[in-house]
């Protein structure tokens, strides 16, 4: 009776231990969509535009007490200082984010 009962809990043990390495595997393939970063994919900010430079095309806007500099390439007019507004995005690696979207916030909270 003992051995059985050794043999039992050694089961468990063993069914325990390799749940948990398959389940560390999986997390390591990429599982959870919360780990994947798509930076293609558009992101959504409300700030306060800071300051506009028409000849690069850029403007500066704080958001969080964070300064974040766009491109309005895309854009058919640029804000206005001093605006509160909502832009989507998509992050660029080699520059400034790229704004294709502003609309002007309903909210005081940037």
């Amino acid at each position: 009776m003992r051995k059985l009962l050794v043999f039992i809990i050694a089961l468990m043990v063993l069914a325990t231990f390799s749940g948990i390495g398959f389940a560390q595997q999986k997390a390591q393939e990429g599982g959870s969509a919360g780990e994947k970063k798509d930076k293609a994919s558009p992101k959504l900010m409300t700030g306060k535009v800071l300051e506009i430079n028409a000849k690069a095309q850029t403007f500066t806007v704080t958001a969080k007490g964070k300064e974040v500099t766009f491109s309005a390439a895309k854009l058919k007019a640029l804000p206005k200082v001093g605006e509160i507004i909502d832009i989507t995005y998509t992050e660029n690696p080699n520059g400034p984010a790229e704004a294709t979207n502003l609309n002007s916030s309903r909210s005081n909270i940037y």
